[in-house]
């Protein structure tokens, strides 16, 4: 909170004005196509006249979610579905984006505090981080939420990130991620042979299963296919429950794979075979929901879940058994972060370093580097995310990072270890 990010307040204010420009011409774009379907005076953020002319004007089919009062949703996970098949839903998705990024992140990064925005005198960002707000165990930020800036978009991500630059104007910043941190974690608890193997010789978990699927050799599974990134998906999904019906789902939204049903039930039915102590761990968190009402981190961390009501079905039965089996998992996460940020805090101390860590987001720590420190802020933070034994005596998989570095957060590039 105290080392803050710095912003780079004037490429934030050209940002601002390409983004405010885009916006207008989507909006200007998709009232022309509403007026010709007999829509006057259309604005993209009036949700009720979105659906009015999606799910009637244009009669694409409404699909299961709903907004708070029952109406169509017209979220853009719904909207994703319609890509492509009308350039008025085209506009309005687009015109989203650009206008979350907008009002969300980029305005508000540049306006003074005294003024409503997030950027203080110093002309730094100095959010407040929260150990016990998220009810998953996770650690939360806000003021602003420092923790959800854009990743997976192509396009806006790096442009965003690129306003948040090193305090030192000769400095650098550095990201370091948690190498499959939660599939490290479910293996803690759950003993995982399969898991447990790769890790400790320094596998891929994700390509192994990608070649089980694929029935190809490991050499022939690249990163970056849409085998690998199935594979991915599903790993990280079915650690914590799930139906094939729920693997369609987020493979389509967070990936954009399709799968047919028959994949899907296979993906589930293979990992399942491969990872039978995921699945009493699984049956386990189960119990518990049923039998106390609770779940705890391995610090002990509880979080009451309430069983399903008597008679429930599908997802109404499965949710709270999914939440259960989440929390134990990233509420132990959680506690493995907060120890690797004290134990480089202390070490940044010892070795009288000027570097700070200014930001913790689930399984990556965000490292603003002063000039001539990068080696050993890099060597000390890695040990501190990696050699938790002596803090945490359930650790018994080897944990690992990657490692990132550039003079902007959009600009980093993977760097060696060493």
């Amino acid at each position: 909170e105290a080392a803050g990010i710095r912003v780079d307040v004037g490429y934030g204010e050209t940002l601002a004005k390409e983004l405010r420009d885009r916006c207008e011409a989507l909006a200007k774009e998709a009232a022309g196509i509403a007026a010709g379907l007999g829509i006057q005076n259309f604005k993209p953020t009036e949700k009720d006249r979105v659906a009015e002319i999606v799910f009637g004007k244009l009669a694409f089919p409404p699909g299961r979610m709903t907004d708070k009062r029952g109406r169509p949703s017209v979220e853009a996970s719904v909207l994703r579905q319609f890509a492509g098949q009308h350039r008025f839903v085209d506009a309005v998705r687009e015109h989203d984006r650009y206008w979350k990024a907008l009002s969300t992140n980029v305005e508000k990064y540049i306006l003074p505090v005294s003024r409503g925005g997030w950027l203080w005198p110093d002309g730094k960002l100095h959010s407040d981080f929260h150990l016990d707000v998220a009810r998953s165990g996770r650690s939360s930020s806000d003021n602003p939420n420092i923790q959800n800036i854009p990743v997976r978009d192509r396009d806006l991500a790096p442009r965003i990130r690129r306003m948040l630059i090193p305090t030192h104007p000769k400095g650098e910043f550095a990201e370091l991620d948690e190498k499959a941190f939660e599939l490290r974690v479910s293996t803690m608890y759950t003993g995982d042979r399969a898991f447990a193997d790769v890790f400790r010789r320094d596998g891929n978990p994700h390509a192994e299963f990608a070649a089980v699927l694929t029935k190809k050799p490991l050499t022939q599974v690249k990163s970056g296919t849409k085998d690998y990134a199935a594979a991915k998906g599903s790993n990280f999904q079915l650690i914590f429950g799930g139906s094939a019906f729920g693997l369609r789902m987020v493979l389509e939204q967070d990936y954009g794979i399709k799968l047919m049903e028959a994949e899907a039930f296979r993906i589930v039915k293979e990992f399942f075979r491969l990872h039978p102590e995921t699945a009493a761990y699984l049956k386990e968190s189960e119990r518990l929901v049923m039998k106390q009402g609770w779940v705890e981190s391995l610090t002990g961390r509880r979080r009451a879940i309430h069983p399903p009501p008597e008679g429930a079905t599908g997802y109404e039965r499965n949710h709270p058994f999914h939440v259960a089996a989440n929390t134990r998992v990233q509420g132990t996460a959680w506690d493995l972060m907060l120890g690797a940020v004290l134990e480089f805090y202390r070490a940044m101390k010892r070795h009288k370093l000027r570097s700070r860590q200014n930001n913790v987001v689930h399984d990556n720590g965000w490292f603003d580097i002063w000039p001539g420190e990068r080696a050993a802020v890099l060597e000390l933070a890695h040990k501190a995310m990696t050699q938790l034994g002596h803090l945490f005596d359930f650790v018994t998989v080897p944990l690992d990072t990657e490692a990132k570095v550039g003079p902007t957060m959009g600009d980093m590039v993977e760097m060696p270890r060493g």
